[in-house]
């Protein structure tokens, strides 16, 4: 992990409302899952605690229908933080074009 994608990642610090959707092929909506992502910075931002909370109902008034955390000190490969915030979370293949 270089220290300009953990920097990028902080970038990312905050409380964040949004949603999960499951799409048909068609593009119709099956499911809505509505959500929220705190990424909070402790220990002079060195750890990173993720917290995802999923919930029945878009007004986040009941308690969640699922709650998960984990701390992060570090970031795998496989996910690259930008300047602007923006991420990509999937395996990297660099070759040659020949």
């Amino acid at each position: 992990m270089t220290m300009a994608n953990w920097e990028n990642f902080l970038k990312n610090l905050g409380e964040w409302q949004g949603s999960f959707t499951r799409l048909s092929p068609q593009g119709e909506i099956l499911s809505n899952t509505p959500s929220i992502l705190t990424l909070e910075g402790l220990d002079d931002n060195k750890l990173v605690k993720f917290r995802l909370r999923r919930y029945d109902n878009p007004d986040y008034q009941d308690p969640p229908t699922q709650d998960y955390s984990q701390d992060y000190r570090s970031l795998g490969r496989q996910i690259i933080f930008f300047g602007t915030g923006a991420f990509s979370k999937e395996a990297m293949a660099v070759g040659s074009l020949q």
